[in-house]
């Protein structure tokens, strides 16, 4: 796999920077799974091989800015994801999954209290049912960044 400084040039020189919602066809305009794969030289397409899905992180917002700011940190994090062991993915989305429930959606507006607390102390189990739900979080670019960094901390776990 090409060393992520080289993507990030594919970034900047091919894509003019941003990372956008949604797929595309070879424009010059492309999501965070489309520009990966064109880095690396794969077909062109926005269904991860190689990476966690993502998409429903990069479709959720409007804002290119932000979603290039904050998304992009979490692919060169994840560039080297199918090299890592089944064992180690699989606990690192477990964490996210616990991560997103305990300090997205247990901060959703309107969740009654006792909900919200349930979350917060939620364990793998528990977060299972509620992580599709993060995904459709609302369209704040505050939740972005911390879905975002939910996926980067997620990584200190070890194997």
């Amino acid at each position: 796999m090409i060393d992520f400084d080289k993507v990030d040039a594919i970034l900047r020189s091919r894509f003019g920077g941003y990372i956008r919602k949604g797929s595309h066809s070879e424009d010059g305009k492309g999501c965070l799974i489309e520009i990966a794969n064109a880095a690396i030289g794969a077909a062109w397409s926005d269904h991860p091989t190689l990476w966690p899905d993502f998409r429903p992180i990069n479709d959720a917002y409007d804002s290119d800015e932000a979603r290039t700011r904050h998304l992009w940190p979490v692919l060169r994090k994840y560039w080297h994801w199918s090299e890592w062991g089944e064992a180690r993915q699989r606990q690192i989305i477990e964490r996210v999954v616990i991560l997103t429930v305990q300090r997205i959606i247990a901060e959703l507006p309107g969740l009654p209290a006792e909900v919200a607390q349930r979350c917060r102390e939620a364990t793998a189990r528990a977060a299972e049912r509620a992580a599709r739900a993060a995904a459709r979080v609302a369209a704040a670019d505050s939740v972005l960044e911390r879905a975002c960094a939910l996926w980067i901390e997620a990584l200190e776990v070890q194997p």
